[in-house]
This record gives C-alpha cells, structure tokens and sequence, in this order.
C-alpha cells in the first residue's frame, strides 16, 4: 500500500522509496523495494534499466513504476525498460526452479538448451566471444536470479570464504555485497566441493531468496542488488552438514550440533523454519565423510556420502521420515564418476567398487532388496547421459556393446552438465592418462578441449589446467560461461537463440 508524505514530497510505494521535486514532476529513486538506501555508484544504472521505471520519453522524466500516467499532464507513461524473459541460473547445475513430476533434482542436468550459436563452424582453437574478470581469489559460485532487479543479476559466491559479489554490467565490474547491518555471511566447511549446491526460491517478479549450507545454519539470504546489500537469517542453531534441496515444496537440509541427533530441517520459500525430523535409527556416524549433492524424486531424497546415504523419504499422508543405509559392507562408493545412473523407469542407480570382486557394480538406491549390477569398467555420468570413451552410451553404464570400442582409443568425454530439454552435453575431452579412474586422480597439468555434444561433437575451445573437470558452466544473459580456479579469467559464448 502506498504511503504519501505531504511534507517532504516522499512516496513509499512497493517498488520503494521515492521523491518528487517541488512541481511534482519529476521523481528520483532512494530507497530500493526492501526498503534499502540505493548504492551511490549505482544511481545511474536504477534509473536506466535495472529496475522498473515509467518514463516520460518526451521530458526525459522518470516516474515509479506504479504510475501509468504522468501525474501533471495525464500522458501515457512508458516503461523505460522491459524484462526480456532470461532464464535463472542456480549453482552447479542449473536445476529449474520448480521441482516437477516425474523430474530427478540434484543431478546434472539443467532445462536450459546449452546449445552455442555457430557450434559447427567453432574449433578448439577459438578464442572465447567474451571475458569476464573473476571475482578475485577464490572458487567461486555462479547464481542468475532476480535480486529487487528487473532482469537476474549475476551472483558470485565463494562458499568457504563467505563472500558474495554481484555483477554490474555498465561498470563491468564486480561490486561487493555487505550484509545490510554489518554481520557477515557464514562460512562454509562442513561441506565439501562436490557436496555444495544451492536452490533459490523466487518471491515476487523482482526478488528471490538464495538456500545455501554453512556452518551457522541454512542459510536463506535475500539480495538487494540496487542496495549492493543482502539480508540473512540462519536456520537450525547448528551446522549444516549437507547441501539443500527442494523436495516436497520445501527446502530440506541436514543439520547437526555436537552431541545431538542429526536433524533434517524444514523451510518454506521465505526462509522461515517450517518444521524438523530427526534421523532415527542407532547406526548414524558421527563423521560422514565426504558428502555429496542431494538428489530428489517426489517421493524420496538423498545424501549420499562415504559411509553411506541419508533418506528423507515422503509418506502416503504426506509426512517424512529420516533414515541412514550404510552401504553393504563389501562396496565403497565411486563418487568421482559423477552424477547417479537414472534408469528409463524412474530408479537411481550408484556405482561402487567392489574389492573382494575387483570390479565395478552399481547399486539399485530405490529397490528395497538392493539390486546390484556388475560392470566391467566405470562411466562418467551426468545423470541420464554416460560416455564410453568419447561415445555416448544410450544403454545402460553397465552394458557392455557386442562389438567393443576400446581398441585404438586414446581420449575420454568427461561429461559435465546435460540438457534435459534438448539433451545436449557439455563435456571436456581429454588425453587417457591411463584408465578413467587414473585420469580423474592424475594431478598434472591436462590439457581438455571443451565440448558440445548436440548429436555431433563439436570442440569450441580448450584449456590446460589441474583438474579441468573442476570447471563450472553456467548460463547468464543467454550466454554460456566457464569458471576454473586456475585460469585467468570467465570466459563466455553465446547461445542459440
């Protein structure tokens, strides 16, 4: 509800604090829609596109957006810019904003198309169409949400440090974020790399709340880009041992404090603690090891983890319950190989190795009995999309072709994110370091073409760093970027309209 002071010529409207000047002409932005002070060195950029405005284009005049008319000559007002409708981005892999029937969350897959403009005619040797400098020191992720902002904002977040940036684009700069009254965001050291995601929440058009883990809690935290502020409030009194996922339209995340059970928290969409379920069972570790990311049907999550999984699984009624499986005690498993095996019916399969038998074998996490398959060697997986050597596998991982393909083959396709919508794989291709295995524990300097498998494989760049596959794409402005803690700088493509 708007409020009007008379006295000072200031409006409170939804959109946030304005004034007028004495002829009740023009009007000029100073507080944002939460209620923030407008960062000086954005001023320009609020007035011009990065956030709704009404415009007067014959005085140059701007107006709040909730005025259609121009409050002296009762002339139509425009707006000044306009969404474009850009999809979000949220870290690692881009998973929709809602979770779906019959959609597995927490894999590597994201709805967005990933397919470049010109792939046929790029090469490996192309330089990128566009640079971004890094944040600063630091392994950093990539969030593109709205953020009291009329378009999503590029965030970058480095977990371990508790830092957060945002993207100003006219400056080409990026701009520190500070919490509005002066606390600091949490740290995160309970959870490890390949254990970190977030999920993001949108509230109205212009806004959304970020679920991160940290080691004060879940965090939910509201950015307010025109204010270069954020808001936080910590959820659990207790760390967070695993990552959120949404599931059963709420955010879920482990939580533990010394000396108590381990906990599964509850929020809704705005960060407010809806409810607990505490893990039973007599056999839950006191350390986990290393954590995975969650993933999620409509009926059951995991956390995965070296000792085993936790389940948080929906009932008939609509209530969950918590438990821990330890693997069978003959198996350790293999996460370095990516995402889960999602089968065409639904189930999840994760492969393990198996020491007594010296090989491979998946195991079925849906089936009650545990159903296990041999395999003979071990693919990288994105969720629904493996690779045999640098050949799409459209069986299952652990099928072996009548007619074999290893003879001669000298590089792999590690695939690193898949398009559910138009099933095109961003990979990288590398030299055999000997076996997969040895490939991904090899800690040399490789060099990896990066790669888009949209029915042909086409090269579009390479790189030659430790650990290429620790590389992160993300999607912002319709265009793909790519972040590596050892290269210089992000760089950018652009995507096929």
């Amino acid at each position: 509800m708007e409020h009007i002071s008379k006295e000072n010529q200031k409006w409170e409207l939804p959109s946030g604090m304005w004034t007028a000047n004495a002829e009740g002409g023009d009007f000029a932005q100073i507080s944002s829609r939460h209620g923030h002070a407008l960062a000086p060195a954005l001023i320009e950029w609020v007035r011009t596109g990065l956030v709704p405005v009404s415009f007067d284009a014959a005085a140059g005049s701007a107006f709040p957006p909730e005025f259609k008319f121009h409050p002296l000559t009762g002339a139509a007002l425009g707006m000044h810019a306009t969404p474009r409708n850009l999809q979000q981005w949220m870290p690692p892999c881009g998973n929709s904003r809602l979770a779906e029937p019959g959609n597995v969350r927490g894999l590597r897959q994201t709805p967005q198309s990933l397919t470049l403009s010109r792939l046929a005619a790029r090469s490996e040797t192309d330089n990128p169409e566009h640079e971004m400098l890094k944040p600063g020191a630091g392994d950093f992720e990539f969030f593109s949400v709205p953020c009291a902002t009329l378009e999503p904002m590029l965030l970058a977040m480095d977990p371990a440090r508790g830092q957060l940036y945002a993207w100003a684009e006219p400056t080409q700069r990026w701009m520190p974020l500070m919490h509005s009254l002066n606390g600091l965001l949490g740290e995160c050291h309970q959870v490890s790399d390949e254990g970190w995601r977030g999920e993001v929440v949108l509230g109205d058009a212009f806004s959304s709340t970020l679920f991160v883990p940290t080691d004060d809690g879940l965090a939910a935290i509201r950015v307010d880009v025109p204010a270069l502020v954020f808001d936080v409030t910590y959820l659990g009194a207790a760390a967070s041992i695993g990552s959120p996922i949404l599931f059963a339209d709420h955010i879920w995340a482990p939580v533990r404090k010394l000396g108590e059970p381990l906990r599964f928290i509850c929020s809704n969409g705005a960060g407010e603690l809806i409810s607990e379920v505490v893990v039973s069972g007599a056999d839950v570790p006191q350390v986990f090891g290393h954590m995975q990311t969650p993933v999620a049907d409509m009926r059951r999550a995991f956390w995965m983890c070296d000792e085993g999984y936790l389940q948080l699984e929906r009932k008939s009624d609509g209530s969950c319950v918590a438990t821990f499986t330890r693997w069978p005690s003959d198996l350790v498993p293999s996460f370095q190989f990516g995402a889960p095996f999602l089968a065409n019916n639904g189930d999840l399969w994760q492969i393990c190795w198996c020491a007594a038998k010296g090989q491979y074998e998946y195991i079925n996490l849906i089936s009650a009995q545990l159903l296990r398959q041999e395999a003979s060697r071990p693919l990288m997986c994105t969720g629904s999309m493996s690779y045999r050597y640098v050949q799409r596998v459209t069986d299952e991982p652990w099928y072996e072709p009548e007619h074999g393909v290893d003879g001669g083959q000298t590089r792999f396709l590690l695939p690193m994110l898949e398009s559910s919508s138009s099933k095109a794989v961003l990979g990288l291709r590398v030299n055999a370091a000997g076996s997969l295995k040895e490939t991904l524990d090899s800690n040399e300097k490789l060099r990896a073409e990066l790669v888009c498998d949209s029915g042909a494989v086409y090269a579009f760049n390479s790189i030659a760093v430790r650990e290429p596959w620790r590389m992160r794409f993300f999607v912002h402005d319709n265009k793909l970027w790519a972040f590596h803690v050892d290269l210089p700088h992000i760089q950018g493509w652009e995507l096929q309209a």
